[in-house]
């Protein structure tokens, strides 16, 4: 398989960002909305987060027992990206 350029965005991953335009989400929710990247909704995060476009935070758990989430939210730079799409 070819390696894809730097900077280059696959299609999921531009759903992904066009989930964030809403505001922050966690990527649990993020994989539910976008039943096709279920499988692969963290290691995108990842890779967009390598490259500039989202950022993310630990949020510590609001009631006793709940684990703590990392939310996700688009920096400028993807947001520019998505609104270049």
């Amino acid at each position: 398989m070819p390696k894809r350029k730097p900077g280059k965005l696959l299609p999921r991953e531009i759903v992904l960002l066009e989930s964030l335009l809403s505001g922050p989400n966690y990527g649990l929710e993020l994989a539910t909305y976008n039943e096709e990247i279920v499988s692969t909704v963290y290691k995108a995060l990842g890779r967009l987060q390598e490259m500039g476009l989202v950022r993310s935070r630990w949020e510590t758990p609001k009631a006793k027992g709940d684990r703590p989430r990392r939310v996700y939210r688009l920096t400028p730079k993807g947001r520019r990206a998505v609104e270049r799409r």
